[in-house]
């Protein structure tokens, strides 16, 4: 994952009936705005935040990814004849609450970008959306469902998932603006099947109010031809005494965390070493496509997080050798992200200042 100044935001309250697929645009309904099985427990269709494509085909896009998650599904059992409708039909069509003020901003989607499947239909296109307003005022969605209609077993051959990314047009409406007009900070989306019957739908949140663990730059050191940076990871106390848990992550352990950084320094960063736990950690990796530093597979309990534990890593050049190059915000500092697991359902992001 990528991302700028981004705390997409919407519902985290996920409701829906099983009765038919018509949808709906009166006051007062919520996302998915439809009457349909919305519960994500009867599906394991899932879609998850990717981050920023930044000047492809001469626009900016914000990305997801659609995958399968049957561990999650947990009222699909693998083996059962009397499965629910929900487990097993086609995606046909993705849906994302959005702001009806915001009516233009969103005018694009990439789908399957880098792929060529064409035997499976996982094809790079660009296809026209819209935020479409339900009622004005009140309700919009951003639908994408040319380009889908994917069964299954061919979503199961992708782990990783697909992915798909939306534009993003100047000067109608921030991110924010377009994700968070119902005052939160928790993107929402619904997965359709051919019938709108099955509408499984979820949530991720940015807020800092729903997620406790928070990074800062604890120390930097002069080394030879670079620096020594040392990152503090912990559980901000005040945080913790106010959390939210309607998304269920604030005594979650922290899985990773990711740094919006300079593409340059590829290569100028050393292995990490973690202070105030035992056993052996990951290293960083770069994202392929997006301009992010990750700390991936921390696992650090909530218990160590109250006291905090130590990330250090070395930028040795030869393309970066300090820590304000490696920053994408410049005199800001750097902008950093700490994720929950599981599927990483909270990532709250806050600016590291220079020490």
């Amino acid at each position: 994952m990528a991302f700028k100044v981004v705390q997409l935001g919407l519902l985290s309250v996920l409701v829906g009936v099983a009765v038919t697929g018509v949808q709906v645009a009166a006051s007062g309904n919520s996302f998915p705005f439809s009457q349909c099985e919305s519960s994500a427990l009867k599906s394991p269709y899932r879609v998850k935040y990717d981050g920023f494509l930044i000047d492809y085909d001469n626009q900016d896009w914000t990305c997801f990814r659609m995958y399968l998650d049957t561990d999650a599904a947990t009222d699909c059992p693998a083996k059962a004849t009397d499965t629910p409708d929900c487990c097993s039909p086609s995606l046909a069509k993705i849906e994302f609450n959005a702001a009806p003020s915001c009516e233009g901003y969103v005018t694009k989607a990439l789908m399957f970008k880098g792929y060529d499947d064409s035997a499976n239909g996982v094809v790079e296109k660009i296809f026209p959306v819209g935020i479409e307003v339900l009622t004005p005022d009140v309700s919009a969605v951003i639908r994408i469902s040319k380009g889908l209609n994917l069964d299954q077993s061919v979503l199961a051959k992708y782990p990783e998932g697909l992915p798909f990314c939306l534009n993003r047009k100047p000067d109608v409406c921030s991110e924010a603006q377009t994700y968070m007009y119902e005052g939160t900070a928790v993107y929402q989306y619904a997965i359709f099947d051919a019938s709108s019957e099955c509408c499984p739908t979820g949530c991720k949140s940015f807020a800092p109010t729903d997620y406790p663990w928070r990074a800062v730059f604890h120390n930097v050191t002069e080394g030879k031809g670079g620096q020594r940076v040392c990152m503090k990871l912990y559980v901000d106390e005040a945080a913790a005494a106010t959390c939210n848990n309607a998304v269920g992550c604030c005594t979650q352990r922290l899985q990773k965390v990711e740094i919006l950084a300079n593409r340059q320094c590829r290569g100028s960063i050393s292995q990490f070493t973690m202070t105030g736990v035992t056993g052996t950690k990951s290293s960083f990796l770069w994202h392929n496509t997006f301009p992010t530093l990750k700390f991936t597979n921390l696992n650090l309990p909530y218990k160590v997080g109250e006291d905090g534990a130590f990330l250090c890593f070395s930028i040795k050049g030869p393309s970066c050798t300090n820590l304000q190059q490696l920053c994408s915000e410049g005199p800001r500092g750097c902008e950093v992200a700490t994720f929950a697991p599981p599927g990483n359902s909270c990532c709250p992001i806050n600016y590291m200042p220079y020490v």
